[in-house]
């Protein structure tokens, strides 16, 4: 089986799960199902076309990677090397589709590192992808809050976390868009609704995970729900 053969057939396999009409209005939008083009081999241009192919109405893009297909990288981009042209052929691209959401960069950056030079660099990324995201009309930026330089733990970086995620929420209310943080660092489910509360941003909330190893495959107790309520994201 090819990989179109996959997407298309899995695609299939999630509309033959949807309920019918009358359970339907308990759940989610499904036109909120969506994929995102991590796509391997593919250009950004050729991904986005697939999805759009597979009947998804809701995207999410990579503000890093490569726009043409290059081994070991997602299809995406980096905003400020697309020329004026690219960018308005990957928003034309993108205005099929109900929903946009952009996945921020993480791989390979350390936001809150001891290192002056190296935490500057992983910031400047980070606001380049949420200016992407402004400008290609995504209404959810997904973010990893990276782990603190050892030996520091969770404690003692918190406070700069909660800084710089204000300073992130922010721009987003300014871009018109909300940051979701994905559960994955800090890796407990009580470390995680106290910094969200800690950051106490109308545009800063959850990205649930709900693939294998997650945080979420942990029972949540009942505050987590009314900590994360109205901006939530999930990953599957």
């Amino acid at each position: 089986m090819n990989r179109r053969e996959f997407l298309a057939r899995a695609a299939m396999a999630m509309a033959a799960v949807i309920p019918n009409e009358g359970a339907r209005a308990a759940m989610l939008d499904p036109s909120c199902i969506g994929a995102n083009t991590a796509l391997p081999g593919f250009g950004l241009l050729e991904a986005i076309q697939a999805l759009r192919d597979l009947a998804f109405p809701a995207i999410e893009i990579h503000p890093f990677g490569s726009p043409e297909p290059a081994p070991f990288v997602f299809p995406g981009f980096q905003f400020d090397s697309l020329s004026q042209d690219d960018r308005q052929k990957i928003r034309a691209a993108l205005g099929g589709f109900r929903h946009v959401s952009a996945h921020l960069p993480f791989q390979e950056l350390h936001f809150f590192s001891r290192f002056a030079p190296i935490a500057e660099f992983s910031t400047r990324q980070l606001r380049l992808a949420l200016e992407a995201t402004a400008f290609f009309g995504a209404t959810i930026a997904v973010a990893h809050t990276t782990p603190p330089s050892w030996p520091l733990k969770f404690e003692d970086a918190l406070p700069q976390m909660v800084r710089r995620f204000r300073e992130w929420g922010d721009i987003a209310e300014k871009g018109n868009f909300k940051i979701a943080i994905e559960t994955s660092y800090p890796g407990s489910v009580r470390e995680h609704v106290r910094l969200l509360r800690e950051i106490d941003h109308a545009c800063v909330g959850c990205a649930i995970d709900v693939g294998p190893d997650r945080i979420c495959r942990i029972h949540v107790p009942r505050e987590t729900g009314r900590a994360i309520h109205a901006r939530r994201h999930r990953h599957l």
